[in-house]
């Protein structure tokens, strides 16, 4: 939000309403978070495995062991924190002082 923070108060300024401006921040959360929640399952699931092979020596063995729970909850867990992340982005945007945001120079 900080780093936008200019681009959303200019499009603020030009006549969008505050539910477009954070629709614009908050679709690329959901967007990045739905694809990210399939994609880091398929890529944890493979370091299990890598972790356990690196972990395992000739005198213990450290086994995967998967319980379909835990992807439920991680992608709870993912899933909640992105909501609270929209929610508090949202905040921020509501208040936003158009004139102070625009005159901050990069």
């Amino acid at each position: 939000f900080a780093e936008r923070a200019r681009d959303l108060a200019s499009l603020r300024v030009i006549g969008f309403t505050r539910g477009e401006a954070a629709f614009v921040l908050l679709a690329e959360l959901g967007i990045i978070t739905l694809l990210a929640l399939p994609l880091g399952g398929l890529l944890g699931y493979f370091l299990v495995f890598a972790i356990s092979e690196g972990f395992s020596t000739d005198l213990y063995r450290v086994s995967a062991v998967f319980v379909p729970q835990s992807y439920g909850i991680a992608a709870l867990a993912v899933i909640v924190a992105a909501l609270l992340s929209g929610w508090l982005v949202k905040r921020d945007i509501d208040r936003i002082d158009l004139v102070s945001a625009l005159k901050v120079r990069e």
